[in-house]
C-alpha cells in the first residue's frame, strides 16, 4: 500500500505543468506579486513552480550577460518583469526566449510586464499590445475589431501609447451572485461607487480575507 502511494505521488508530480516565474525588475512590488502568483498556481495543484529573479535594474552589463534562464525546462513562463521600456535582457537570452515562444510554449505577461521591452520587436509581437515604455502609435501593436464577421486591424497609427487615462468615478454592478469572487467582493444587489485612483478599491471587502491582499492600501473609501 505504501509503495503504491509513493508511486502515485511521483506520477502526480511528473504530470504537473512546469512553470517559471520571472521577476527582479518592476516599478511595482514584484516580490509580493511573485508570492501571490506562485501561491495561486500552487493552490490549483496543477503546477510545479520555480522563480528566476533577474539582476537589478542598475546591474552592470556583465551581470546581465550572465543572466540566462533555462527556458527549456518549462512549459510556461509567467513574467512580472518590467524594465520601463528599454530592454535589459542580453541578446542571447532574448534569442532563446523568442525560440521558446515560437515553438508554442506558453508565455503570460502579468500586468506591468506589458510595459516592458518597448524596443524589442519580437516581445511586442508576443504581448500584442503594450503600454507605456515610450511606445508610439504604429509601432507597438494595434486593435482588432470584428466588422461584417471579419477581424480587421484598426487604429494602427492613431492615438498615444496605452495608459490609465483620466481619473473618474464610475459604477460597477454585477448580475451573477453565484460566482465566488463576486460573492466575496460585492454582495448581491450592491452597486459600488469607485474612484479609479485606487485601482483596487473594489477589493475593500476582501482585505481581511487574504494575507496578500491585506497589504493593499485603499486610498479612498467607496460610497455604497
Amino acid at each position: 500500500m505504501l509503495v503504491l502511494v509513493i508511486l502515485n505521488s511521483c506520477v502526480s508530480q511528473e504530470s504537473k505543468i512546469k512553470a517559471l516565474i520571472i521577476d527582479g525588475v518592476n516599478k511595482h512590488n514584484w516580490k509580493e506579486t511573485t508570492r501571490a502568483i506562485k501561491a495561486t498556481l500552487l493552490q490549483t495543484d496543477k503546477f510545479k513552480v520555480d522563480v528566476n529573479t533577474s539582476p537589478g535594474k542598475k546591474a552592470s552589463k556583465d551581470e546581465w550577460a550572465k543572466w540566462n534562464p533555462d527556458f527549456s525546462k518549462y512549459e510556461v513562463v509567467v513574467s512580472k518583469f518590467n524594465d520601463g521600456g528599454k530592454t535589459l535582457w542580453n541578446e542571447n537570452t532574448k534569442t532563446v526566449f523568442e525560440s521558446f515562444v515560437k515553438n508554442g510554449v506558453g508565455f503570460v505577461p502579468v500586468h506591468a510586464a506589458g510595459n516592458s521591452c518597448a524596443d524589442w520587436v519580437e516581445y511586442n509581437k508576443m504581448i500584442t499590445i503594450g503600454g507605456w515604455g515610450s511606445r508610439k502609435a504604429g509601432t507597438s501593436g494595434f486593435i482588432l475589431r470584428k466588422r461584417k464577421s471579419q477581424w480587421q486591424k484598426c487604429c494602427k497609427n492613431v492615438g498615444k501609447s496605452g495608459g490609465h487615462g483620466p481619473q473618474r468615478e464610475f459604477l460597477v454592478k454585477h448580475d451573477n451572485p453565484h460566482l465566488h469572487i463576486l460573492k466575496v467582493l460585492l454582495p448581491s444587489g450592491f452597486t459600488l461607487k469607485m474612484n479609479s485612483t485606487t485601482h483596487c478599491v473594489a477589493l475593500l471587502k476582501m482585505l481581511k480575507l487574504s494575507p496578500v491582499l491585506s497589504r493593499l492600501k485603499v486610498l479612498k473609501k467607496p460610497s455604497l
